[in-house]
């Protein structure tokens, strides 16, 4: 009996099964993202920290054989740059016990990401497809985080844009790393965005706009880039993939004017 339990607790390669990996993994970035917002003034080795744990347990949680640097690299960016992200958004938009629940919860969000990606990472799973698509949506929120940081930050223009030019640059790896044929195009695909992004900051500039709503047309700029660029990319209907996503930017910006007047 003591035996079966202990074989359940390892996986076929003599380490830890997937799912306590996760909870562990959820544990301490619960734990890190909690100290970070709590400690006065603020620590930022500690988020640092917390993300190179999220690096770690992505590359542990790979159920791939012979898988490259590379690519557990580019599967680690979703894990590593949403507890970042996460910090410095409960950082700025939280305080006191409000701010610890957020962390909390994050941080166990972040454990299940990490057991949703191993579990992508098998072939034979019959979700992987779901996942794949959940992991893109919350591609978003975490690029909004950062955008929304980076404004905050109230850097002058050339750095504004090269920044928020850098966070795509570096999403892009996990929008694009399913889509790209080989490593060459993957890393085209995300540096026409990341150019791309970088240029409608520098015009944003001389709308005066609040930071805010300066963050969210961004974000509605990143989801047209990268969508219109993989469908353009995959797709044999090129001219209505960019009539599609046209009329979604149309109507989001529209929304967003409605609702911030």
């Amino acid at each position: 009996m003591v035996g079966a339990k202990q074989a359940n607790l390892i996986d076929g390669q003599g380490g830890l099964a997937l799912r306590h990996k996760a909870v562990f993994a959820g544990i301490l970035f619960a734990v890190g993202l909690a100290c970070y917002v709590s400690f006065q003034p603020s620590q930022i080795w500690i988020l640092l920290l917390t993300a190179c744990i999220a690096l770690f347990a992505s590359f542990s949680s790979d159920l791939r054989e012979n898988n490259s640097i590379l690519d557990k690299t580019t599967s680690a960016v979703l894990p590593v740059m949403g507890i970042f992200a996460s910090g410095l958004f409960i950082r700025t938009q939280f305080s006191g016990y409000e701010s610890i629940v957020f962390s909390l919860a994050v941080g166990f969000f972040g454990g299940l990401i990490i057991f949703l990606q191993g579990k992508a990472s098998s072939e034979n799973l019959k979700w992987q497809p779901q996942i794949r698509f959940l992991f893109w949506l919350i591609t978003y929120p975490v690029a909004f985080s950062l955008f929304h940081y980076i404004e905050d930050l109230e850097m002058q223009l050339p750095l504004t844009s090269v920044a928020c030019g850098l966070v795509v640059f570096i999403l892009g790896f996990e929008i694009y790393r399913m889509r790209a044929n080989n490593d060459y195009v993957l890393f085209l695909l995300c540096l026409v965005s990341a150019f791309t992004i970088a240029q409608l900051r520098l015009v944003l500039f001389f709308f005066p706009i609040d930071p805010l709503f300066l963050s969210a047309l961004i974000l509605i700029g990143f989801y047209a880039t990268t969508g219109l660029i993989a469908r353009f990319d995959s797709s044999g209907r090129k001219v209505l993939a960019v009539l599609e996503y046209s009329v979604i930017t149309a109507i989001a910006v529209t929304a967003l004017f409605i609702f911030w007047s």
